[in-house]
């Protein structure tokens, strides 16, 4: 295996194990607004601050996963020029990469409330946002 193909398998290992840990610190996120949540069921505290919290939470995550996305898009760079003979993709270059290519801050927001409505995101926030309806004006 030629170094360039070897340096590219290492970065794509760096790569690939950063964005596991995303998803980890993802799942964090969510468990601690299910832990508050929890919280302000048994002390009875349930209020508009909560659902503010759960709003901001969603809203980290979402930039998180923006975070996760950019690993990825290098990830499947990777892969193609790991597969390709003649590519001419430079190792160790997630950086560079990025600031060639940075989005405008309008496009940056966008990105942001892309990640927040898929529904591996949206999914517990919704549910969470829902269990705090319901005590407030159901029951």
């Amino acid at each position: 295996m030629s170094d360039n193909k070897s340096a590219l398998h290492t970065e794509w290992q760096l790569l690939q194990n950063q964005c596991d840990s995303y998803e980890k610190y993802a799942l964090l996120i969510k468990l601690v607004c299910v832990f508050m949540l929890f919280n302000a069921f048994v002390f009875n505290g349930i209020s508009m601050y909560l659902v503010l919290f759960i709003l901001l939470m969603w809203g980290q995550e979402a930039i998180w996963k923006t975070f996760q996305s950019r690993i990825e898009q290098r990830i499947i760079i990777l892969e193609q020029a790991i597969m390709d003979a003649t590519s001419s993709i430079h190792p160790f270059q997630f950086q560079r990469e990025f600031i060639a290519n940075r989005p405008s801050q309008l496009t940056l927001i966008k990105t942001y409330l892309q990640q927040s409505i898929r529904p591996t995101v949206a999914y517990t926030y919704l549910g969470l946002l829902l269990i705090v309806f319901i005590r407030c004006y159901l029951w």
